[in-house]
């Protein structure tokens, strides 16, 4: 939209598309004046903390259920994480060091403040942004213990449309008041895998986050509109600015009604070629997401949603219980299940990792579990028995040569002669697959092809270890990111050999639900996608849009381009001429 002279537009990341207008309303936000806290003794301040704690649960608790009826099962599978992380040990026990090292009075309110944004700076810091977006979790759970302790109640919203704001995760009334009021929503911090993002996408909320300290500046009240797709939110809009908003609302609409219209029909090119859609998942609920959007299967299931967190490591029947509702939720669609992809960023407490110089590059994912081979077993006795009530696949995380993969294959021909022994119904042809996401991996896709029945190509690691930038650093754009020409010959170089070797190959990753680099993905010969459930409408209507036989010229000019910034402004130009379906 262009901007007049005297509204002023707040710049951020867009992680829910559409347009919305009304009014900021930031509630209460646990940001409470604690400073007149009448503390107790030490052994009163525990006992506090712990039955604020148990009461906030509880009321998480009955929350979910109450979404769960009126049928949002991501909201509910959020506020029962939340309540998870409200009783749980580690936060707690983190909050009683705090009352302990505090030298000027008890004051609990404080001591949950300090440890939250303690918990919630070492999870900020970490690479992959599912899990260092869980940090926006742990805060709100401290504010909410806070209002706990404080006897906070919730600020009356005002009448009219509303924006929510706030700093990093959705206010506990984005739960409560109906879902029409909510026209948008504006985050200080945050990116498109925080839980406020999922849920904006989940009822199609506009949403931007990352817009710092600029958002406190906007008071409560003030009049905005939101562009979840540019990541602009415009304070003070004038006429003009209004009339802009509205059709582009209406544009955006028209484009959402087209896909929605697409939602049953098969992801086919113009030319008649098929492409399967499949659901990037970390919860049943996503599952459910994903398949509602017309996914044809599930291509993605991270297991490590389960041992997030923990001191233990959740028992074969913990996991056979997760994989097999996740298997149901698929409705007798493939569910591609990926073995423990820890290790890294992605700090599981049960594992007792040792420190490393530069864990990114040491022990994780498929080699803690080789090195590991009771958990390993559980794991596959889990997903194998799980394969017993709808088709599954199993998926090796950070795969660099054939031995780890003989090796797993041991350890799977081990585990099925066991549950054959003990007469356990388990699936005995479960396809095994590898993730493509180092140059390791791809440079080897021939040979490692013969060992696996597909391959999923990890394009967000995949870039950055191709490029040595880390994907969450500013520096990985300006290389290029995945449409940098040494990617694009890596995943090309996959896509050929899973091709001569008659295996499916899957793109996996932010890439695959890019409109910019579909038609290179097609003209490359990649027929599987995998995304999270909110792209797949839109992946569709646009694949119904392009023809495979422009596809493979346009990947046959990039092919001849230098940089990353001309294959960008190439593939900008000429999306500009796609037909409609």
């Amino acid at each position: 939209m262009t901007k007049s002279s005297e509204s002023r537009c707040l710049t951020g990341e867009g992680v829910s598309p559409g347009i919305g207008c009304g009014r900021v309303w930031r509630g209460s936000d646990g940001s409470a004046d604690s400073a007149d806290y009448t503390p107790g003794t030490l052994a009163e301040e525990k006992s506090r903390l712990r039955a604020a704690a148990q009461k906030t649960a509880q009321q998480m608790n009955q929350r979910a259920q109450a979404l769960r009826v009126k049928g949002e099962e991501t909201a509910a599978d959020i506020m029962e994480a939340h309540a998870l992380l409200a009783e749980d040990p580690l936060l707690l026990d983190a909050v009683e060091k705090e009352l302990m090292a505090q030298e000027s009075g008890l004051n609990t309110p404080e001591a949950v403040r300090a440890a939250a944004e303690e918990q919630a700076a070492v999870l900020s810091a970490l690479e992959d942004p599912y899990i260092r977006e869980r940090a926006a979790d742990v805060r709100s759970v401290g504010k909410a213990l806070i209002k706990a302790l404080l006897g906070a109640k919730e600020a009356p919203p005002p009448e009219g449309p509303l924006i929510l704001a706030g700093d990093d995760a959705a206010p506990a009334a984005f739960n409560i008041l109906p879902a029409e009021r909510i026209e948008g929503m504006l985050f200080r911090r945050g990116s498109r895998t925080s839980h406020a993002a999922i849920l904006a996408r989940a009822k199609g909320i506009p949403a931007v986050t990352g817009l710092g300290p600029a958002l406190d500046e906007v008071a409560d009240g003030s009049f905005v509109i939101v562009d979840g797709s540019t990541g602009c939110a415009t304070v003070a809009p004038t006429a003009a600015d209004l009339q802009a908003a509205q059709e582009a609302a209406r544009q955006w609409q028209e484009e959402c009604q087209d896909a929605a219209s697409f939602a049953s029909a098969p992801a086919v090119t113009k030319d008649g070629c098929r492409i399967t859609l499949g659901g990037n998942a970390g919860s049943t609920a996503d599952v459910t997401a994903a398949m509602e959007a017309g996914a044809d299967s599930i291509g993605l299931f991270r297991s490590e949603f389960l041992f997030w967190g923990r001191e233990t490591f959740p028992s074969e029947e913990e996991q056979y219980a997760a994989y097999r509702a996740a298997v149901q939720a698929a409705k007798g669609c493939c569910c591609v299940i990926r073995t423990l992809d820890a290790g890294a960023d992605k700090t599981i407490p049960a594992l007792h990792l040792p420190s490393e110089t530069n864990p990114a590059l040491g022990q994780r994912a498929i080699r803690i579990s080789l090195a590991r081979p009771a958990l390993l077993k559980d794991q596959l006795r889990a997903i194998l028995r799980a394969g017993a009530s709808g088709p599954i696949g199993i998926l090796l995380p950070f795969v660099v040569n054939r031995e780890e993969i003989v090796a797993v294959k041991r350890s799977l021909a081990a585990v099925k002669e066991e549950l054959t022994a003990a007469h356990i119904p388990f699936a005995k042809d479960a396809p095994l697959g590898l993730t493509v996401e180092t140059p390791a991996a791809a440079i080897m896709a021939d040979r490692l092809a013969k060992e696996v029945d597909f391959f999923s190509i990890g394009t967000n690691d995949l870039t950055q270890y191709t490029l040595a930038a880390d994907r969450t650093h500013p520096a990985s754009t300006a290389l290029g990111g995945y449409l940098h020409p040494a990617v694009l010959r890596l995943i090309a170089q996959t896509a050929k050999a899973g091709a001569d070797a008659g295996i499916p190959v899957t793109v996996c990753g932010e890439m695959a639900a890019d409109p910019l680099s579909l038609p290179l993905l097609l003209g490359m010969g990649i027929k599987c996608l995998s995304m999270d459930a909110a792209s797949l409408l839109l992946t569709r209507a646009a694949i119904r849009r392009l023809s495979c036989q422009k596809a493979r010229h346009l990947w046959a000019h990039v092919q001849t381009l230098h940089d990353a910034s001309a294959i960008r402004a190439y593939l900008t130009r000429e999306g500009k001429n796609d037909d409609p379906p």
